[in-house]
């Protein structure tokens, strides 16, 4: 009840003024706090993978080939660990990159048959050429003078002028080039992931140089894998039930699985 003659209580100008003021100390408190829960939300494996997907949808609306580009900006911190470890540490990283164990123990599992066969569909290597430059390609370098050697010798660009009468421990090799007997690169398909097996320090030397092509020693199509599961950026689930199956290694590793899918799809229509 309002009483004649005694005006409404309310907060003073003045006050409200100072809480809601952009300069007041508690204005700028809430902000800073809410600045960092919404990073803290960000950090989160999930909402990491949500918005790869986002990215992955933006980019498949426009042009479905630009997917392939961006498998590669997700794997290439993984690569750089391995490229730069020896050069680094002086030590290889710690475990090359295990296409048996790349997508997790779950996917693993479903790799192979009850008679112990890869399910994956072999394709022909022929018709599949490796790019050093436009694709995935993720190999272990593990001996440090070879790092070096190759690193210093190998690429169009690494030839002195004038040359000298002997680089160190070797003359320069000249312009990448593509070893039958020596390059060995199991191939991914739909992301192009190559998995490097033999000549990783050639090939390390291929990638930094920006130059180079092989035929793959063997090639796969995985995509019988996302008719078994899905995953959420955490776990893996059974395509038919949605039963969780297990944990995915990390919500990169998640995203690259399923924008496989989003790749296979769309290359299908």
């Amino acid at each position: 009840m309002q009483f004649e003659g005694i005006p409404p209580l309310t907060r003073p100008n003045v006050v409200r003024r100072f809480i809601y003021s952009s300069t007041s100390p508690w204005r700028k408190w809430r902000q800073r706090a809410h600045a960092r829960a919404v990073e803290q939300a960000r950090q989160q494996p999930q909402a990491k993978f949500q918005h790869l997907m986002k990215t992955a949808e933006g980019i498949a609306e426009i042009n479905p080939a630009g997917l392939h580009d961006l498998v590669r900006a997700i794997l290439r911190p993984l690569q750089s660990e391995h490229l730069l470890s020896i050069a680094e540490l002086g030590r290889s990283a710690h475990t090359c990159v295990d296409w048996k164990s790349f997508f997790g123990p779950v996917a693993q599992r479903a790799m192979w048959s009850h008679a112990g066969e890869l399910l994956g569909r072999e394709l022909s290597m022929d018709k599949h050429v490796v790019s050093l430059v436009s694709d995935t390609v993720l190999p272990w370098p593990w001996q440090h003078d070879r790092y070096i050697a190759a690193l210093a010798m190998i690429g169009q660009a690494k030839e002195l002028q004038p040359r000298p009468e002997e680089f160190p421990r070797a003359r320069w090799k000249g312009p990448w080039q593509y070893d039958q007997l020596n390059h060995g690169v199991t191939l991914w398909l739909p992301w192009r992931i190559g998995f490097v097996g033999g000549g990783n320090h050639s090939i390390t030397a291929g990638i930094l140089a920006g130059e180079g092509e092989l035929i793959p020693s063997e090639v796969y199509d995985m995509a019988f894998l996302f008719e078994d599961m899905y995953t959420d950026g955490v776990q893996y689930y059974c395509s038919k039930t949605d039963v969780p199956l297990g944990p995915v290694p990390n919500p990169r590793v998640a995203a690259v699985f399923e924008i496989g899918r989003m790749i296979h799809n769309l290359t299908r229509k």
